[in-house]
């Protein structure tokens, strides 16, 4: 993976410990508000979410809901994609962001402050770097070192992959460093490591169907485990334990997100996405609100 210097920069601002004493009692990993946050900021589907408008754009699909803003422009080899202006629904865009196309099918992007806002009071801008690598068979890799700058700011260091496509079941596993400073808590350097993260619809709405989420920070181990194939319920619970030991359910985990299809194996797949890791992780993070409101209709399955 590459790193970004902001992680180690982060490292420093927090207080130069990389891991052990990053978190301050009142902040604890195991809380379940802190849990929830961490998750919904650095698991696979949640880092992936910050790129899917841009690919998406990329490949001729709607990445956002005005064509016209963030205002594209493309040569054929790179897109770009610039704020300064306001889109349909009223959202003000500021920055850009780059996407150059690989002759093997890869995708570069880098953003520059680039984001959106309806309330200056929630404003916030996507900075670095990132990769898109189709590698066959529905499978594809990306990695990202991002700084997120709001009333928070967060920076990610994040290597993933995605089996699938929006048209069914998809499988995300990824694990990377999650540094957050500033503004609300929880604050902090936290490893996230998602392991086999299912998404699908047609076993349950808006809630993962199965597979983990672990946050470690040098004192405690957090695992969030998905049960949604077995157990879909409006709150989207998942199952949580701390250091190996069950600590019941943990509510809100509603972050989802369509797989694109591979370049060379066809244009991306129409992506309904609405994105609940951008609903629930970041509405959770710059408000900092006690439970998610991204409930859907979902299926009940026994």
């Amino acid at each position: 993976m590459l790193h970004l210097a902001p992680c180690a920069l982060f490292a420093a601002v927090i207080g130069g410990v990389a891991l052990a004493g990053c978190v301050g009692s009142e902040e604890r990993l195991s809380e379940p508000d802190n849990a929830r946050t961490w998750a919904t900021t650095g698991s696979a589907v949640a880092v992936f979410a910050r790129l899917h408008g841009p690919l998406s754009s990329l490949y001729g699909r709607a990445g956002y809901a005005d064509p016209s803003c963030p205002v594209p422009r493309d040569d054929g080899t790179t897109l770009v994609l610039s704020g300064g202006c306001v889109d349909a629904t009223g959202r003000t865009w500021d920055g850009r962001v780059t996407l150059t196309r690989g002759s093997d099918g890869s995708v570069s992007g880098h953003f520059e402050h680039f984001g959106n806002y309806d309330d200056p009071q929630w404003r916030s801008e996507l900075s670095g770097a990132f990769t898109w690598q189709p590698q066959g068979d529905e499978r594809s890799g990306f990695d990202a070192q991002l700084e997120e700058v709001g009333s928070t700011t967060t920076t990610l260091d994040y290597e993933g992959t995605v089996r699938g496509t929006w048209d069914g079941r998809s499988t995300w596993s990824g694990n990377g460093d999650v540094y957050r400073v500033g503004g609300f808590g929880p604050h902090g350097h936290v490893r996230v490591s998602t392991r086999e993260e299912v998404v699908d619809d047609a076993l349950c709405s808006g809630q993962p169907a199965s597979g983990e989420t672990t946050l470690y920070d040098g004192r405690e181990t957090v695992t969030i485990t998905y049960d949604g194939a077995e157990a879909c319920d409006a709150e989207q619970n998942a199952r949580l334990s701390v250091d190996g030991s069950p600590r019941g359910y943990l509510s809100g985990i509603c972050c989802s997100a369509g797989a694109p299809r591979a370049p060379h194996l066809g244009a991306f797949a129409a992506w309904g996405v609405a994105l609940s890791a951008l609903g629930c992780g970041r509405r959770a993070l710059s408000r900092q609100r006690s439970t998610t409101t991204c409930a859907r209709s979902p299926r009940r399955l026994r």
